[in-house]
């Protein structure tokens, strides 16, 4: 889910630059609104870069100690840096190094603009 939400993200805004204001279009077609759960990009660059944010763990630790692909498993007392991949269940939030990504939040943005997106795509077919 976090490999997709991302390329949607992409899809969206592009990486940056001319492309975020391109793709203006496509958002105000289905929907998506400015302040959107797509573009919380923190915690799955962590994810994606995850080789990279191991030597940063490594460097920074003050412990070593290493907390991770917890569910549910509480991590206080652990310093943020610490606590790498974790998932709470009841929340429905991913979280590396303190940071959050609220899954619940990109589902039901999915489902705001769903039927937007399948109109669009009934009305203008791809070639």
């Amino acid at each position: 889910m976090l490999n997709t939400s991302a390329n949607i993200a992409k899809a969206f805004w592009g990486t940056g630059g001319k492309r975020t204001q391109q793709r203006q279009p496509l958002r105000d077609s289905i929907g998506v609104p400015d302040l959107s759960a797509f573009k919380v990009l923190l915690v799955r660059n962590h994810f994606e870069h995850f080789d990279e944010r191991l030597d940063e763990w490594w460097e920074k630790s003050k412990t070593h100690n290493y907390v991770d692909m917890n569910i549910n498993l509480s991590v206080e007392g652990f310093d943020a840096i610490d606590v790498l991949r974790s998932f709470r269940t009841a929340a429905g939030e991913v979280q590396m190094w303190g940071d959050t990504l609220n899954l619940r939040a990109i589902h039901e943005e999915i489902l705001g603009f769903w039927d937007a997106l399948e109109a669009a795509v009934i009305t203008r077919p791809f070639p």
